[in-house]
């Protein structure tokens, strides 16, 4: 039934054509609220490899490179299973595979490029991540704090660097 907006007490009758296109807009509304929840929802193991690539992050910012390539192994075993982290898995295997802290370094830079796009797609729960930017290296990295601990140059320039921006 339909409100006549020139009688408030005479109502009519929906023909069947205007129910079946009311139908089908019905069930295509609730299709894609359906997936847009599931869309925006992070992938499982996404909290937990951001949590590796800030541990690599610390490591690269404290010069030790051991360090980095243990968690860059471990971040490796998180992102494995993440869709659409290929790029991101494959700087983290260039960090598993040296324990040069400049090669290091230089394969960083793009997992952090990559692993804030999957991040600003995806954002984990309750997280603040602060990006950061370092004008030397031309490069971003990502943090849970907003103190600078520069990861592309270290303990000789810890402080270099600016916060740009927030994923939360």
């Amino acid at each position: 039934m339909n409100y006549s907006p020139l009688n408030p007490y005479k109502m009519t009758t929906i023909s069947f054509p205007k129910k079946a296109t009311l139908i089908m807009m019905m069930a295509t509304f609730i299709m894609l609220a359906q997936f847009r929840v599931s869309a925006a929802s992070a992938p499982s193991g996404l909290s937990e490899a951001y949590t590796q690539y800030h541990a690599l992050q610390l490591a690269l910012a404290g010069d030790n490179a051991m360090a980095a390539q243990k968690a860059a192994i471990d971040l490796k075993a998180d992102l494995k299973d993440i869709r659409g982290a290929g790029k991101a898995l494959s700087a983290a295997t260039g960090i598993a595979g040296t324990q040069v802290i400049t090669t290091q370094r230089k394969w960083f830079s793009s997992l952090s490029t990559d692993m804030m796009a999957l991040l600003k797609a995806h954002v984990p729960k309750g997280s603040m991540i602060y990006v950061h930017y370092c004008p030397m290296a031309k490069a971003y990295w990502l943090s849970n704090s907003k103190t600078i601990k520069n990861p592309y140059y270290g303990q000789k320039m810890s402080d270099c660097g600016s916060t740009t921006g927030m994923i939360m």
